[in-house]
């Protein structure tokens, strides 16, 4: 990987290894979000006879993942994040769903050329999709504290077969370099 230009306007050169990984991640945080997009458009259908049914075809979300998709507003206050999760969860869930499908072109385009062209505002919905694949990733992987977040990188670094640990801590350099770039003059 590296990067030319300024914050303004840079380009990003990868090549088809270090983009595999976000790949990955990215398939599962798609399926994750779609599992949320699915149950709450059930939500709004409680009146399809079928809806039901379809869940049960839908196969089960991981609670974990979805809360760190869509972590609590209220910590402590039930009610309260209940009623915030009822108005905003659809908007969220959506928005995420269109910064994915961006960055999911833009690897396509990585993958075909070995290069992306960048502005603020890649860099920003980069920025907000790689870290929540890295949150979900920590998630994934029981990463709770430094302990556990230390030996996630221990096995990223001597385990051959640890690819998903290896796949969180190329995330957390990927979001290392456009925090980098966001901060740059």
């Amino acid at each position: 990987m590296r990067i030319e230009g300024t914050r303004s306007r840079w380009v990003w050169y990868w090549d088809s290894e270090e983009i595999i990984g976000v790949e990955i991640a990215l398939g599962h945080y798609l399926e994750a979000l779609s599992g949320l997009r699915d149950g709450l458009a059930q939500r709004t259908r409680d009146a399809d006879p079928f809806a039901f049914w379809e869940s049960q075809f839908s196969g089960p979300q991981d609670d974990e993942v979805s809360r760190s998709i869509l972590p609590s507003a209220y910590r402590g206050d039930d009610a309260a994040d209940a009623g915030f999760h009822a108005r905003h969860d659809v908007e969220e869930v959506a928005a995420r769903w269109q910064d994915a499908q961006a960055l999911r072109t833009d690897l396509d385009t990585l993958q075909r050329t070995g290069v992306i062209p960048m502005n603020p505002q890649t860099t920003q919905r980069w920025l907000r999709t790689v870290n929540a694949l890295r949150v979900m990733m920590a998630t994934r992987l029981g990463i709770t504290d430094q302990i556990s977040a230390d030996e996630v990188a221990r096995l990223a670094q001597e385990d051959v077969d640890a690819q998903e640990e290896r796949v969180y801590e190329w995330l957390g350099f990927v979001v290392e370099v456009l925090v980098e770039v966001e901060l740059s003059e």
